[in-house]
């Protein structure tokens, strides 16, 4: 399960320098890649086969059929001394007695439906269904040698356009966000003043093709145009997003699944990119790749990424498969102290930083669209319990883009 540091070192250098002619075909102006605003891509008149975006079918192609991995979204508990910031799933190499951060869902043993779904149902609880979708924009080359798997997790409102708690998602039935009246659910975690350290967590990514020797993830050193992460406080199209360490407005957009182009002028993104990553990620000698721990000495970064490669879903040794460890801190998406609660207008046609006058405060809908379908489900409260003013009502979308390259 554990690896040798050296081997680790000499693979990153010799698979970054590898990398560089795909990023620039995988991701410069990932805007204008085929498929990204299909016309009628969600809608389904008469029930017919659901369509899935080209990034959907490109995951199919690039992950074997059928196969399962572990996914789970942690957050650390500031009152729980046992839950260490260096440690988010508990492996405690030094006799601590660390536990893992406190899940929202999980873990979950996923096995993503490519073909028939956009979003996977991940679990729910109360008026709020979580989904996933895992999508992969270039299209796979084979021998395998390069994966970009970009990963969309949202909270959803599972009721809007008929659809019922528990199943998974087409596009447009994922568009709009939970209103549950438990404010706690609607959000995938915590944003409050109280907050603590966020771990997006996922192993045994089974990818298809040849048999794999190594799988090694990367989310830095892949430059300016790489858009790595972003928190959203609104499933639609609207463009509120939060003002996040790093982030740089009208960066590349993330993927758009919307049942028409219509909704685009909306959608310009705020975003953190692969240098603003590395200027604000853990730098290598703080890690202990050994143990999977996040840091060494304490957290010095908003941010850390740490390879879970080469392990099954349940951590057993299985060569060539993929995993991670993303790990946000509080203060990357709490950044401006007291006015943390605010979300960001990125009203900039080029990538430029996040300034004081893009932020404004969270409107008190959970939407605030002009047009939200009839619910029907059997406790829509309706906003029962808003946050305070000018407090966001949650993150109801997290996306992140992790790169993997593959010796076979």
């Amino acid at each position: 399960m554990f690896r040798n540091k050296a081997l680790v070192f000499t693979l990153a250098t010799v698979s970054l320098v590898a990398l560089a002619g795909a990023i620039l075909t995988a991701c410069n102006g990932l805007g204008a890649l085929p498929g990204l605003n299909l016309p009628g891509l969600g809608q389904n008149p008469g029930n017919q086969q659901p369509q899935v975006s080209p990034g959907r079918l490109n995951a199919a192609r690039a992950i074997a059929a059928g196969s399962t991995l572990w996914f789970d979204l942690l957050q650390r508990d500031t009152t729980n001394a046992f839950q260490h910031p260096c440690d988010p799933i508990g492996v405690d190499p030094n006799g601590l007695g660390n536990i893992p951060w406190t899940t929202k869902f999980g873990p979950i043993i996923l096995t993503p439906t490519f073909l028939t779904s956009e979003y996977d149902w991940l679990a729910s609880l109360g008026e709020t269904d979580y989904c996933v979708a895992l999508r992969v924009p270039v299209e796979p080359n084979y021998p395998l040698f390069f994966t970009q798997l970009e990963i969309s997790l949202r909270a959803v409102n599972p009721f809007v356009t008929g659809h019922l708690p528990g199943q998974h998602f087409d596009a447009f039935e994922a568009i709009y966000p939970s209103n549950d009246d438990v404010l706690a659910n609607r959000s995938l975690f915590d944003v409050g003043p109280f907050a603590g350290d966020v771990a997006l967590v996922v192993r045994g990514v089974n990818f298809a093709g040849p048999a794999l020797l190594q799988s090694t993830a990367y989310m830095n050193g892949l430059g300016p145009t790489a858009w790595l992460v972003f928190l959203r406080d609104n499933a639609f199209q609207s463009g509120r997003f939060y003002n996040i360490v790093g982030a740089l407005k009208g960066a590349p957009r993330a993927l758009s699944d919307t049942p028409t182009p219509l909704d685009d002028g909306f959608f310009m993104s705020v975003q953190v990119n692969g240098d603003n990553f590395d200027l604000n990620s853990e730098p290598f000698g703080n890690y202990d790749f050994d143990d999977y721990q996040v840091c060494i000495g304490g957290p010095t970064r908003p941010y850390a990424f740490l390879d879970f490669s080469n392990v099954d879903d349940f951590g057993a040794p299985s060569p060539g498969e993929g995993g991670f460890i993303f790990v946000m801190r509080a203060g990357a998406f709490r950044p401006g102290g007291a006015l943390a609660g605010v979300v960001v207008d990125p009203n900039a046609p080029f990538p430029m930083p996040v300034n004081a006058g893009n932020q404004i405060i969270a409107p008190v809908s959970g939407y605030n669209e002009p047009l939200v379908p009839p619910i029907a489900g059997p406790d829509e409260d309706n906003f029962a319990t808003p946050p305070a003013a000018g407090q966001p009502q949650g993150v109801h979308e997290f996306g992140i883009s992790v790169f993997f390259v593959h010796q076979s």
